[in-house]
C-alpha cells in the first residue's frame, strides 16, 4: 500500500480478475494483528485501468439482480495535484451515480497514473466486516460484481464502459503468508483536562475572551442562551450578542457548538424551508481534521440530499474548536462568529423573531459530501430575543482574527468567479489611509516573529537580502516580494517561512505560482492568490493550477498557518 503503483508480485497468483481487456483487479487477505476474527481480517485491493484517466468504479455483491445496486468504490487520480480519490459509496439503482457512504471505511488509499502505459491505478484497503449496512460483508463465498471506468472525466458523468464482472470468492486462497494490514487509527484528541485558552494570545480588555478557547464552556455564554438541538447522543447549541465596535448598529454574535459521541462533521442550517430540513438554508458545516485542526466553513444549501455549497463570501470572523475524549466518549466543539447582518444574500439576517434551525451530524465523516448519520429540523430558535452587549467581538478585517484564531479554511473561501475568470470589484473598496505599520493590538510571546500580526508590509522585518523585485508593471508600479525563515518549536527539522507581498497600483487580486511547468508561468504551478475584500478583511488561499489559461483551483489542504494583510492608499 506504500507504493503507488499495482504489482502483481505483491498479490498471491491466484487473486488476480479480468473485467475486461482493459481492467484488472488485485486482492489479498491480510491479517488483523489485535484480532483472530475473520471478519476482522483486512482486504487490500488494487486495481489497473489501462487507456484510462478518468475514474474506476466497481460493485461487490450486487442486489436483486440489478449490477449497479450495491457496495460501491468510485476513485481516480488527479495529476495535477498529485492525490488519489477513493470514494466508499454504494449504488441505489441504475442509472443514478454512486452515493458517498456517511460511514467512509476505506482504511487506506494509493494510486497513481503511469504515464508511459496509460494505465490509471487505485488501492485500497478495508475490513471484511464493516458493521456499515451499505458495506458488503465478505464471506468464503462467490459474490457478484460489476464494474464501470470513464477513459477521460473524473466526474460522476455516465462511463464509456460499463459489464457485469466475474463471480468472485475473495477469502478462498486464505491469508497472504505472514502479512498484516494496517490498522486505522482515531483522530488525534486532547486528553479531555482543560478547558482554558489553546493560546497564549488574548484579546484587549473589554473584548469577550470565550473565541479564544478549544472548548464549548456553558458558564461564557448567558443562561437562556442555550438550545438542546439534537438528542442523538446530544447537541447542544450555545450564544451571545456581542457589541460590534466598528458598527453599534450591527453586533456580533458568537456561537458555541457541542456534539458528543462523534468525530466526524456537524452542520446546521439556519432557517430552512418549510418543506425541508436544509433547503435553502444557511450553513454553516464543521469538523476537526486528522491533524486536529477545527474547520468551520460558511455555506448554504441549494436543494434537498445536495451537499452544502460553500458560500463565496466566507463571513465567519473567527473560529476555533477541538475534539476531545472525555470518560470514554467524543466531544466536537465548534465555535464561531460573525455579524448578525453581513450583508450577504446567501447568509440568515438575525432579527428578533424565532427561525427554524435544522442539523445534521456524521459520526466519522469529515467529508462535505458523506451522508449524514442523524439529521433534524423545525428547531426553533429566536437568537436576538436575550441580548447582552456588555462585550466586544472583534470585527471582520481585524488583525486580531488572524493573530489569535485557531482554524483552518481547508475548504472555505472560493475566489468570485466570472466564466471562469476571477473578476475584481466594479468600485474602488474600502481602504486604510494609515501609514503605521501596526495592524493589531494583539502581540505573540516573546522569541516568536512579531511582523504577521501587523497588516503591512515593512521591509525592516525581513532580512536584507530576502527581498525579490518580482515585477514592473504599468508605468511606474511594482510586485516586491520579501521572505524569512523561522524556527519551527513543533520540529526543528520543518522551518516555517513567512512571506510578504507588496503589489502597488491595485486593487485587485495578486496571485504568486511557485515551480511552474517550463511550458507555462502558471501551469502545474502551487498558487497563492490574496485579495481584500469589500469589507476590508485580507483573503489568502492556498491553490494550485492545473492548466494554462484556468483560474486556480482551492486544494483541499489549506496550509498557510498565518495570514494578514490590507489595502491602503
Amino acid at each position: 500500500m506504500n507504493t503507488q503503483f499495482v504489482s502483481s508480485t505483491d498479490y498471491p497468483s491466484g487473486n488476480v480478475a479480468t473485467f475486461s481487456s482493459n481492467l484488472k483487479l488485485y486482492w489479498k487477505l491480510l491479517r488483523n494483528e489485535k484480532s483472530s476474527d475473520i471478519n476482522d481480517a483486512i482486504l487490500e485491493f488494487g486495481a489497473v485501468a489501462k487507456n484510462t484517466r478518468g475514474y474506476v468504479s466497481f460493485c461487490f455483491g450486487y442486489l436483486n439482480g440489478d449490477p449497479m445496486k450495491g457496495d460501491t468504490i468510485f476513485g481516480y487520480y488527479n495529476s495535477a495535484s498529485q492525490s488519489v480519490t477513493i470514494m466508499d459509496a454504494w449504488m441505489v439503482a441504475k442509472p443514478q451515480s454512486p452515493v458517498s457512504d456517511a460511514s467512509d471505511d476505506i482504511l487506506q488509499r494509493n494510486g497513481g497514473y503511469n504515464s508511459a502505459t496509460g494505465e490509471t491505478h487505485i488501492k485500497w484497503t478495508r475490513f471484511v466486516k464493516t458493521g456499515d449496512s451499505h458495506d458488503v460483508i465478505f464471506t468464503n463465498a462467490v459474490m457478484k460484481t460489476s464494474w464501470a471506468l470513464h477513459s477521460t472525466s473524473t466526474g460522476m458523468v455516465r462511463h464509456t464502459s460499463t459489464g457485469k464482472g466475474p463471480s468472485l470468492n475473495f477469502l478462498s486462497a486464505g491469508y497472504a503468508t505472514g502479512e498484516y494490514g494496517v490498522l486505522p487509527s482515531q483522530p488525534e484528541v486532547s486528553d479531555g483536562r482543560s478547558s482554558s485558552s489553546n493560546s497564549t494570545c488574548s484579546l484587549p480588555t473589554g473584548y469577550s475572551q470565550s473565541i479564544l478557547t478549544h472548548w464549548v464552556n456553558s458558564a461564557d455564554y448567558p443562561a437562556a442562551n442555550y438550545k438542546l438541538v439534537g438528542t442523538s447522543d446530544s447537541l447542544k447549541l450555545y450564544w451571545k450578542v456581542l457589541t460590534n465596535p466598528n458598527d453599534a448598529n450591527n453586533p456580533i454574535i458568537e456561537f458555541g457548538l457541542l456534539a458528543t459521541g462523534i468525530y466526524g462533521y456537524a452542520s446546521l442550517g439556519f432557517n430552512h424551508g418549510a418543506s425541508s430540513g436544509m433547503q435553502t438554508a444557511d450553513t454553516m458545516f464543521g469538523y476537526v481534521d486528522s491533524t486536529g485542526k477545527v474547520v468551520i466553513v460558511d455555506a448554504y444549501m441549494q436543494g434537498n440530499l445536495q451537499a452544502p455549497t460553500l458560500d463565496s463570501s466566507q463571513d465567519f470572523i473567527s473560529k476555533n474548536g477541538g475534539l476531545r475524549s472525555v470518560s470514554g466518549n467524543y466531544e466536537l466543539h465548534l465555535k464561531w462568529t460573525r455579524l448578525v447582518n453581513t450583508m450577504d444574500s446567501a447568509d440568515q439576517a438575525f432579527t428578533n423573531v424565532q427561525i427554524p434551525i435544522s442539523w445534521a451530524l456524521s459520526k466519522t465523516s469529515t467529508s462535505i459530501t458523506a451522508v449524514h448519520s442523524y439529521r433534524d429540523k423545525n428547531v426553533m430558535i429566536n437568537f436576538m430575543q436575550t441580548v447582552t452587549l456588555s462585550d466586544l467581538g472583534v470585527p471582520p478585517g481585524s488583525a486580531l482574527t488572524a493573530a489569535c484564531s485557531n482554524s483552518t479554511n481547508s475548504t472555505s473561501t472560493i475566489p468570485p468567479t466570472d466564466n471562469g475568470n476571477v473578476v475584481t470589484p466594479t468600485n474602488p473598496p474600502i481602504v486604510s489611509n494609515s501609514t503605521s505599520s501596526n495592524g493589531n493590538s494583539c502581540s505573540l510571546p516573546s522569541g516568536y516573529s512579531q511582523s504577521i500580526t501587523t497588516k503591512w508590509v515593512n521591509s525592516a522585518d525581513y532580512p536584507l537580502n530576502n527581498y525579490k523585485l518580482v515585477a514592473n508593471y504599468g508605468t511606474s508600479d511594482s510586485l516586491k516580494l520579501y521572505w524569512k525563515v523561522l524556527t519551527n518549536p513543533n520540529d526543528a527539522n520543518v522551518p516555517i517561512i513567512e512571506f510578504g507581498l507588496i503589489a502597488t497600483g491595485i486593487y485587485g487580486y495578486a496571485s504568486i505560482g511557485f515551480n511552474h511547468g517550463t511550458n507555462s508561468g502558471m501551469d502545474t504551478a502551487d498558487t497563492m492568490f490574496g485579495y481584500v475584500d469589500s469589507t476590508g478583511k485580507a483573503v489568502i488561499l492556498d491553490t494550485y493550477m492545473q492548466g494554462n489559461l484556468q483560474a486556480p483551483t482551492l486544494d483541499s489542504s489549506q496550509d498557510f498557518i498565518s495570514k494578514n494583510g490590507g489595502l491602503r492608499s
